[in-house]
């Protein structure tokens, strides 16, 4: 039998009961033959309690404790330590059973008889204070049950010292009673302390200091605070896997609850296998009807009820509420609480009236058991709130919302996402209630819990994990916009305070992922420490490596283990990831309020922030929905315009037609341009009276499309009324006043040598996708970066063999950059291959019927499509590297410093668009890498256009000391003016992003 049982079998403490205890044998009277034989018969019931309740028997190790203990009482009286002992094992029986007031009943004879016999300072006295305390706890009685703990902790203490393993145990019953309260910051140095003594007791590859990180991880993820809850169940979950006697069940316990997390987070994919791993452990373990695994069949159910596979769920939560019920009886917590989530899961479904009554016959149950209201009957009443609301029972669904808002408050504080939730459900309730101005308020208090935990989310998760976050909450600004745009509001007051807090929610949200990888690569670069240079250093390995294997037509053919170790990098890509984010978490965290008066503050007096939105219009007083384009406009004097544009679907196809147009050179760009500019700026032309610089921060599909070259009413172009500068966000204002140094002199890249081994696709591919990449010389690139060069004070020029990935990898935030090569983007549809002249790349070509198309592959990561080409990326050979420079790649370069980026090469200012962040492409990454402005296309460019063009920009930016994206206008002014390239084909594929003012220098 294993030393772990052993302890057991003294005490009865094992697991669920607390903390394992030996109890020290005193020393026994002389007995008779019949005695010593009756207590031999007790013995060897213990044995053979011991091994049902491991197994979970506890209905049928009951009736054998009994009888031991009749045998102890008859045979060694009422107060020996033994007897005492077996009255104990009884109470654990019965509360195992949660048969709570039998379990009391039990314990209490035994404390009193311990504290009599042996002494209140006694061990076996903490030994019963614990087991009686857990019963409490279970009551929902923490006034009695929190002393109790704290006294265990005290006599452990002064029998074995502060340090004993015992002590740690018994501070993880003290800390989970406080977490239950929602005395979250008692309790972790509670937990924190039990953590020290178990490492320091059995190191951390042990099941016990698994156990601790379990406690902690638990406590985090009860706060909301998800992005500390994961590593801490990662290292659990390791510790466990680490220990050969660890029992799986407690492995299982921390798998599902890292599942759960991924679920607070809304990451499904991550959260779905964790929690069935656990599941078929627990079932493996206690079969498929025990009471242990409710609980895991519940969270379970309520992923799958989130993913919308609706009878996955109903049948797991079914089967949770039948094992609860069969044992626990109907009158138990857990029974309501099964109750809670089976409506919930009617009301996701639509099913609203047996929602109702199962949320009813929860609350019977949970108030019944409960003396004090807890998060269980909290999250109860709003439930049944938002089934009354759906139901129009206004005047219902309101106490039961207040009382639940005023519950959670109570136990998790103002800042609890739960409280949000909440709010924002009120909210809602308002909203259709018609009452706005209660409706708004309330939304402002969301907003604000909202943004206090997307602060946290942001300073220490993976890009990934911010999305999912981001993703989760992304109902708040819809519903935000929605009560400013698509409700009539006559109120002047009211209408001004929904546009602040529309307003509001657009500048905190948008784009904040992206500011949040792009600070947390800044801050790393700014204070790397040894050991995060080494992090730095492998994600960027991993990502190149990644970004081969991706282009590798090699080793996409020969290799049969070639999908699993993309997998393993991406994996090992995004721990670094998080790893990093969560070491700069505290240079992230620390930046400026969001507001509207900060942002208006930082805007020119001459020109106008228009902040494009795609949103999803809701609002119960109006039947049209879906997704729809707005227009926020903020000047300096901090007075917010606004406007609907209408449909998104319209809007966009007008959209795809004239990136098209533009692209082919149509002679229908023009009548395009001028529907677009009727869509998207005659609405707003009212609010911009006598500006003259447009600081436009598009979103979604109109990321992709030059405003430039939009007419008006007039039949002109956008350009000649307006100079036009592109922000990710209007809070890019915000950044403008920081002032970096450049660390190296200008670097002018051009003409790279791609030629090589060009061997076609092999045989069984159906397609040809990123790895067929052909790219073909581009001479006018040579002389525009040699008259580039020679503008720019000691600039670095890198041209044919010289100009290869790995020089660019090596530059240290040069004061400006410029890249004169092939830029190419892979999107999940087909493409045709692009002109010769152009500065696209070509493709091998497979498919012979239809040689005109190719359809590459769906390459996960967005950065993965697109990028640029450098010496050697025909042969995909260039030294260490493989010549094809990803946008991935892109972002790990260290431009904290540098001015400008221009990417003088078709489409490296297209990606996939995403509303709310921008574009995911080269865009995107050269401003995680830190650069402040950015020059690129967005669509495949003509090769000696674009060389006129790149010039005069120059000319314009270093001669004549133009803003950056002044020196742009002028530059395509003056093409628009000639003749030759007259059609905006020619001069407007270039936008330019970022700080648009003139560079105070162009020296390193």
């Amino acid at each position: 039998m294993k030393l772990r049982q052993r302890l057991f079998l003294a005490v009865c403490m094992v697991n669920l009961s607390g903390f394992p205890l030996t109890l020290a044998v005193t020393a026994q009277p002389e007995q008779t033959t019949t005695s010593s034989q009756s207590i031999e018969a007790a013995d060897e019931l213990i044995e053979q309690i011991a091994s049902l309740y491991t197994a979970g028997n506890y209905a049928e190790a009951l009736p054998l404790a009994i009888e031991a203990l009749a045998i102890r009482e008859s045979a060694l009286g009422l107060e020996h330590p033994d007897t005492i002992n077996s009255l104990k094992d009884v109470g654990e029986l019965h509360f195992q059973l949660s048969d709570y007031d039998s379990a009391q009943s039990f314990y209490e004879k035994a404390l009193s008889r311990s504290e009599a016999a042996l002494g209140q300072d006694h061990y076996t006295t903490a030994v019963v204070l614990n087991g009686l305390a857990k019963v409490y706890v279970e009551q929902g009685d923490y006034n009695r049950a929190i002393p109790m703990f704290e006294r265990t902790v005290a006599i452990i203490e002064n029998a074995n010292g502060a340090e004993h393993i015992h002590v740690a145990y018994a501070l993880t019953s003290l800390g989970k009673a406080y977490v239950d309260v929602g005395d979250y910051e008692t309790a972790l140095p509670a937990f924190e302390r039990s953590l020290v003594i178990r490492e320091s007791t059995f190191g951390t590859e042990s099941e016990d200091y698994a156990s601790g990180l379990h406690s902690i991880a638990n406590l985090y993820a009860a706060t909301g605070d998800f992005t500390a809850a994961i590593p801490v169940y990662e290292r659990a979950i390791a510790a466990y896997k680490a220990d050969p006697q660890s029992e799986d069940t407690r492995l299982a316990a921390s798998l599902a609850g890292l599942g759960s997390t991924y679920q607070g987070l809304n990451n499904y994919s991550k959260a779905t296998p964790l929690v069935e791993q656990a599941l078929e452990i627990l079932e493996q373990a206690y079969g498929k009807e025990h009471i242990r695994i409710a609980n895991t069949l519940e969270s379970l159910g309520s992923i799958y009820s989130g993913q919308g596979e609706y009878t996955k769920a109903l049948r797991l939560y079914e089967r949770a509420l039948s094992i609860r019920s069969s044992t626990l009886g109907r009158n138990h917590y857990l029974v309501g609480a099964s109750l809670n989530n089976l409506a919930l899961l009617y009301a996701a479904k639509g099913d609203h009236i047996p929602a109702i009554s199962l949320y009813k016959q929860a609350l019977v149950v949970l108030e019944a058991v409960f003396d004090e209201p807890n998060t269980i009957i909290a999250s109860t009443l709003h439930n049944l709130a938002l089934a009354y609301t759906s139901q129009n029972n206004f005047d219902t669904a309101l106490p039961l919302y207040e009382r639940s808002i005023e519950i959670t408050r109570s136990l998790y504080g103002d800042n609890h996402p739960d409280t949000a939730r909440a709010l924002n459900s009120l909210g809602d309730l308002q909203h259709e209630n018609n009452n706005i101005a209660q409706a708004i308020d309330l939304f402002w208090q969301a907003n604000a819990i909202e943004e206090f935990n997307l602060n946290t989310v942001l300073a220490s998760a993976s890009e990934s994990r911010r999305q999912e976050y981001i993703k989760g909450i992304s109902a708040s600004i819809n519903a935000n916009i929605s009560i400013h745009l698509v409700d009539s509001l006559s109120d002047t007051d009211t209408k001004r305070k929904a546009a602040t807090l529309a307003a509001t929610t657009i500048f905190q949200r948008k784009g904040r992922i992206l500011e949040a990888v792009a600070n947390t690569s800044q801050a790393l670069r700014a204070d790397l420490s040894a050991e995060e240079k080494a992090l730095f250093d492998e994600l960027n390995t991993v990502r190149s490596e990644l970004a081969t294997l991706k282009f590798d037509r090699d080793r996409l053919q020969a290799d049969t283990d070639y999908s699993d170790k993309v997998q393993d990098l991406e994996v090992r890509a995004e721990e670094l990831d998080e790893a990093l984010a969560r070491r700069s978490a505290a240079f992230s965290a620390s930046s400026e309020e969001i507001t509207i008066e900060s942002i208006s503050r930082n805007i020119p007096r001459d020109a106008a922030l228009v902040e494009f939105v795609r949103y999803h219009a809701y609002s119960p007083h109006v039947r049209e929905r879906g997704y729809r384009y707005a227009a926020y406009v903020l000047t300096d004097q901090g007075n917010i315009q606004a406007v609907d544009l209408g449909d998104a679907e319209p809007i966009e196809q007008l959209v795809s037609e004239f990136r098209q147009a533009l692209s082919n050179r149509s002679e229908r760009a023009n009548a395009i341009a001028q529907q677009l500019n009727e869509q998207l700026i005659s609405p707003i032309r009212p609010f911009l009276s006598g500006k003259s610089h447009l600081l436009v921060s598009p979103d979604s599909q109109l990321n992709l499309i030059p405003f430039d070259a939009l007419v008006d009413e007039q039949g002109r172009y956008l350009i000649e009324s307006y100079q036009i500068s592109y922000l990710n966000t209007g809070r890019d204002l915000l950044k403008l006043r920081a002032d970096v140094p450049s660390r190296q002199a200008s670097v002018v890249i051009a003409n790279p040598s791609f030629e090589g081994s060009t061997s076609g696709a092999g045989e069984g591919q159906r397609s040809v996708d990123a790895n067929s990449l052909y790219f073909s010389a581009l001479p006018g690139t040579a002389s525009e970066g040699s008259t580039i060069a020679s503008l720019l004070p000691a600039a670095t020029l890198l041209t044919e063999q010289q100009a290869t990935e790995s020089a660019l990898k090596q530059v240290s935030a040069p004061n400006i950059l410029h890249i004169a090569t092939h830029g190419f983007f892979l999107p999940d549809v087909a493409f045709v291959v692009p002109d010769a002249n152009s500065r696209a790349a070509s493709f091998d070509l497979v498919d012979v019927e239809t040689p005109a198309q190719v359809t590459p592959s769906n390459l996960e990561n967005p950065l993965l499509r697109s990028g640029l080409a450098f010496a050697g990326a025909n042969s995909r050979s260039s030294g260490s590297e493989d010549g094809i420079f990803t946008a991935l790649e892109a972002s790990g370069l260290d431009l904290y410093g540098t001015k400008l980026v221009v990417l003088s090469a078709c489409e490296t200012g297209i990606g996939a668009a995403s509303s709310g962040e921008g574009v995911y492409g080269l865009r995107r990454a050269f401003a995680i890498a830190g650069t402040e402005s950015q020059l690129m296309s967005l669509w495949q460019v003509d090769d000696m256009g674009t060389s006129e063009l790149m010039q005069l920009y120059y000319e314009n930016l270093i001669e004549s000391k133009q803003g950056r994206s002044e020196a742009l206008r002028n530059a395509q002014l003056e093409l628009l003016n000639t003749g030759t390239y007259q059609h905006p084909y020619y001069w407007s594929s270039f936008i330019f992003s970022g700080d648009w003012r003139p560079l105070e220098q162009v020296n390193p």
